[in-house]
This record gives structure tokens, C-alpha cells and sequence, in this order.
């Protein structure tokens, strides 16, 4: 059971990126990232949350990053979408997927190297790990 309210999509989108990916004898794809504005999670609860979405990998569910406010839930949700686009994709798809040049960070938080415990590492890797 998730926290997050069930969305088919972002809603308002504030901020868009494209990305590319490089395929061997195949042309450019373009790859979207969408922002969706942070909202309040319903029936009381304080606290926000922001939708971001990424199409055409193949997967475009609907993720959301939630925060004490809304510029902490538009944070967060930077730092999901590199993680996401990171461990799920980079990692498979190497220096052919990127933003606006070979090899750069696609202009979202890399995950750390060593983010304070193995644990922590471990944990992110197999949510992320490839199918």
C-alpha cells in the first residue's frame, strides 16, 4: 500500500526535459521527463508530494517524491528521477543516453557513490536493479 495518491498521470506539468537515447543502427529516441506540480496529499496530511514521470523506456508509470513542503517534495523528486534514470537506465544504456552531451549526469542528482552504509547502497541497487 503506497502513500501516494494513485495518478494516471502528472497533472499540471511545470518542467519538462528531453533526453536522448542512442541506439546502434537506429536512429535518436527522445526520452521525456516530466514534473508534475507539487500538490497536498489529501485528507489532511500536511505534507505535499510531486508526480514525475519519464516516457519512452518503456516504463511510464507515474512516480511521486513527497516533502514537509513543496519545494522539498519538487527536491526530492529531482533526486528520484536521477535515481530512477541512473540505476535503472544509465547503467544499462551507458554514454548513449544522455542530455546534451556524451557521458554528462542527464541534469539530475547522480546517486552518491557511498550514500553513508552499505545497506543503503544495497537497498537502492536491487529497487533499481535491471530486469
Amino acid at each position: 500500500m503506497s502513500i501516494f495518491p494513485e495518478l494516471k498521470d502528472v497533472g499540471e506539468v511545470i518542467a519538462e526535459r528531453t533526453l536522448i537515447l542512442e541506439r546502434r543502427n537506429k536512429r535518436r529516441k527522445k526520452i521525456t521527463v516530466l514534473l508534475g506540480k507539487p500538490q497536498m496529499f489529501p485528507e489532511g496530511n500536511p505534507d505535499y508530494f510531486c508526480p514525475f514521470q519519464v516516457l519512452g523506456l518503456g516504463d511510464d508509470e507515474v512516480r511521486c517524491a513527497a516533502g514537509v513542503d513543496a519545494f522539498q517534495a519538487i527536491q526530492l523528486a529531482q533526486v528520484g528521477i536521477g535515481s530512477h534514470l541512473h540505476f535503472r537506465y544509465r547503467r544499462r544504456l551507458g554514454d548513449g543516453f544522455y542530455w546534451l552531451e556524451k557521458g554528462d549526469n542527464l541534469g539530475f542528482p547522480e546517486p552518491l557513490q557511498d550514500a553513508g552504509t552499505e545497506t543503503y547502497r544495497t537497498k537502492l541497487e536491487r529497487r533499481f536493479k535491471k530486469p
